[in-house]
């Protein structure tokens, strides 16, 4: 074979390679699109008059917008991530751990290394969460208004037995064992639910096997522990009970995690949901969306304020600073207050908790979060007709 055929072969040959992809997607080859998006925007196709004003510009974004949307692109990745899987076992993302008997777990946003204990928390930081927390609490005890912080924990904390072999913790005490301590000194109603979770997952699972999340029964034993503590203080509130709810299961496309491996379809698993058996009985009634005079904090669409009233005026208003875990929970506890509202942010927002007037605030802070305690009080708005004195700091 002479130099000049080998030549035109490899070129044949080159130009089929890239050309295969296109003629795929030009020939509706491509499968359809079952995926879970990314956790990204995909970059733009940059316009034309982007060429011309600033070229090196526009060929960068063009190179970008390629990249991204290639024909077959997700299906290249998804037989990668599924070969990975397959052979070796390993997780083809960074921040997705591959367990036993199909758990995957979340590592990043420091989620391993708070499992692994070797998250740093020096006194004087326990000192300023202390701090900032007992503040908040002072400033909402002189407008009459009770403070209590839930921190539900990590799926590694609670399943820490489907880990890899390789995952062992490296110091005796975690961040939230200190902190809980420190906190409950100070006089900070901590709600732990370790031990709650421990128990319930011997009834059933309590967390997604595919997803960072706790499900259903997860949530409804969170709430429930909430629920209890503040019928204490608030003995209206309906108790929340689990024979009020019948446990149907669903297999369905795996979570968040199965979504970061880009093979929800290819790792299903039973989604555990707890349905109410008469969703017009008391504590379960609620009307969703009433409008606010404020801005929603999170701006996000994904992320948007959510306002349950159920009208009964016998019962406690509430204010909800959360993170996606209190997601699952905001059905069980729709209906178990005046109003309820949720926002997604930690920030602490005293303008917001003047214009609802709330019995109770709760900050949810999942347990990877914790520094979210280290956030500072703003100052304190003027509260027109209120009759509780302005302590010193507002």
């Amino acid at each position: 074979m002479n130099a000049r055929l080998l030549h035109l072969i490899q070129s044949a040959l080159f130009v089929a390679i890239l050309g295969a992809p296109m003629a795929a997607a030009y020939w509706g080859l491509e499968p359809p699109d079952i995926l879970a998006t990314e956790n990204r925007t995909l970059a733009e196709i940059p316009g034309l008059s982007l060429f011309f004003t600033d070229p090196v510009h526009g060929v960068s974004r063009l190179k970008a917008a390629f990249a991204d949307r290639f024909p077959l692109r997700q299906t290249l990745i998804r037989a990668g991530n599924r070969l990975r899987l397959a052979v070796f076992g390993e997780s083809p993302v960074s921040g997705v751990i591959v367990g036993r008997q199909g758990w995957l777990y979340y590592s990043l946003e420091n989620a391993l290394n708070d499992h692994l204990n070797v998250m740093n928390l020096p006194p004087i930081l326990q000192d300023d969460m202390v701090r900032t927390l007992v503040e908040r609490r002072d400033r909402l005890a002189a407008r009459g208004i009770a403070f209590y912080v839930l921190v539900p924990p990590d799926k590694h904390t609670v399943y820490p037995e489907f880990l890899p072999p390789y995952v062992r913790v490296l110091r005796p005490r975690s961040r939230l064992d200190i902190l809980k301590e420190r906190l409950a000194d100070a006089g900070i109603a901590i709600l732990d639910v370790r031990d709650e979770l421990a128990r319930a997952k011997t009834v059933r699972r309590a967390y997604w096997k595919t997803d960072t999340h706790w499900n259903d029964w997860g949530a409804f034993t969170a709430a429930k522990k909430l629920i209890d503590t503040l019928r204490a203080r608030f003995p209206d509130i309906p108790p929340l009970c689990e024979n009020d709810f019948d446990v149907v299961e669903t297999v369905v496309p795996g979570g968040d995690l199965a979504g970061m491996l880009m093979l929800p379809d290819l790792l299903p698993e039973t989604d555990i949901r707890l349905i109410p058996r008469d969703p017009n009985a008391f504590g379960q009634r609620a009307v969703f969306g009433a409008p606010r005079p404020y801005a929603d904090p999170a701006n996000h669409p994904e992320r948007a304020m959510v306002v349950a009233e159920t009208g009964e005026r016998g019962l406690p208003k509430a204010l909800f600073f959360r993170d996606s875990f209190s997601s699952a929970m905001i059905p069980f506890l729709a209906g178990r207050f005046q109003s309820a509202v949720f926002l997604w942010t930690h920030a602490y927002h005293p303008d917001i908790v003047a214009a609802e007037r709330p019995d109770v605030v709760v900050l949810e802070v999942v347990e990877r979060y914790q520094y979210a305690f280290c956030l500072e009080n703003p100052p304190e708005p003027s509260w027109p007709g209120a009759v509780s004195p302005t302590p010193p700091g507002f």
